[in-house]
């Protein structure tokens, strides 16, 4: 890759890396280094196209900076940051634009590898009791939902990729997140049929002997309890509840970007001493935070997304990204934001699917011999209207 991609990629991995570390001004760090590696870009990057997709992030910008002038949030400071954050990621869109039109191939291979060899970190710091990267458990399981995907699709014609799909559906099984290991399944499955299910069933039945085994072995105890939990959804809903209720109060632009931690109390319906600063469904969330605007942006993201997704499976992650937020709050982490991101880039640099286009040789009009005198054309349209000399 060139020196400028794996700039990119070094910053990818510091921001998964530090994911542990939720605080404001290591956000903004991140932020800025972001908006240097876009500086860089732009004096010295590839000529680009841009999409759609980025503009979208601008007007979340856009969104964040409106609440703030008209005095809609209860605290600027924070939708000040949430409005750096969204600026920051259509910065990262736009650079990862430029910079991987020559390395999109080399840049998911080498983030596959990565990301099976962080999962097998995970895995490793679960057996001791510790916590990985992630912090979060369910966090941990989305990732694995993200980059699962393109594992087993470069797995299907690269088999040196399955031990990255495999420690990622072992470390997502394992993280005890009882959607994650619905979803992982589901997303497996699907990938394995749409890259061929005769010619991966031997894969597929070992997957389905080892994936139980390992994720009773390695999260056993923690998934076994929340799967016999008779209220699954215990202060979930209620938050839910609480939380369309916020909605209710400001339909159109909400709340205030980055304040549900802030408005919450004033609807919360229990109390158990502790903080509670995510609604543990993102869309609800979006909903209160900045309205009916905030929610057609991300929705129609997810729906471009989706549009992309039938011509590059690998990007099906990213869906189950989506559906997984219906039940927690994984979009709330800048990190988690970078690697969706750098997805939906790749999909949208030309050739989504790394195919390389044959360059069309335009036919070149031979001009037609000169009539001879006397003798008829065999084609009409040759020589005179006539056909004749």
């Amino acid at each position: 890759m060139p020196p400028r991609a794996w700039g990119v990629f070094a910053g990818l991995w510091v921001a998964t890396l530090s994911a542990f570390w939720r605080d404001a001004a290591w956000e903004l760090v991140l932020a800025a280094a972001v908006f240097f590696l876009a500086a860089v870009s732009l004096t010295k990057g590839e000529r680009w196209r841009p999409a759609s997709f980025g503009f979208g992030l601008l007007a979340i910008a856009a969104l964040a900076l409106g609440q703030i002038a008209l005095g809609a949030t209860p605290l600027p400071s924070a939708t000040l940051l949430a409005g750096v954050r969204a600026l920051a990621l259509a910065a990262w869109f736009f650079t990862l634009q430029r910079e991987l039109v020559r390395a999109r191939v080399r840049f998911l291979e080498f983030a596959v590898h990565g990301a099976g060899a962080l999962a097998l970190l995970s895995l490793a710091m679960m057996a001791a009791h510790r916590r990985g990267p992630w912090g979060n458990p369910n966090h941990l399981a989305v990732w694995c939902e993200l980059l699962l995907a393109p594992a087993v699709w470069l797995a299907a014609t690269k088999p040196r990729f399955w031990w990255a799909a495999a420690a990622l559906l072992t470390a997502g099984a394992s993280s005890g997140s009882r959607a994650g290991l619905g979803l992982l399944v589901l997303e497996l499955l699907l990938l394995l049929a749409w890259t061929g299910m005769r010619r991966h069933r031997g894969k597929l039945a070992l997957a389905a002997i080892a994936f139980p085994a390992l994720a009773v072995l390695l999260g056993g105890d923690t998934l076994a309890r929340k799967l016999r939990d008779p209220e699954p959804l215990l202060y979930r809903d209620q938050m839910w509840r609480s939380a369309i209720t916020l909605w209710r109060e400001a339909p159109w632009l909400g709340h205030g970007l980055g304040t549900f931690a802030v408005v919450y109390p004033q609807a919360a319906t229990f109390d158990t001493g502790e903080l509670v600063d995510h609604a543990h469904n993102d869309w609800l969330e979006c909903g209160v935070e900045g309205g009916v605007v905030l929610v057609v942006l991300v929705f129609a993201g997810y729906l471009y997304t989706c549009r992309l997704a039938l011509a590059t499976p690998w990007l099906l992650g990213v869906l189950v990204a989506g559906l997984h937020a219906l039940f927690d709050y994984p979009m709330a982490r800048f990190p988690m934001w970078l690697w969706i991101i750098s997805l939906v880039t790749l999909a949208t640099l030309e050739r989504p699917c790394f195919k390389l286009k044959r360059r069309s040789v335009k036919q070149q009009t031979v001009p037609a011999p000169p009539p001879i005198r006397g003798v008829r054309s065999p084609h009409p349209r040759i020589g005179s209207k006539a056909g004749m000399s």
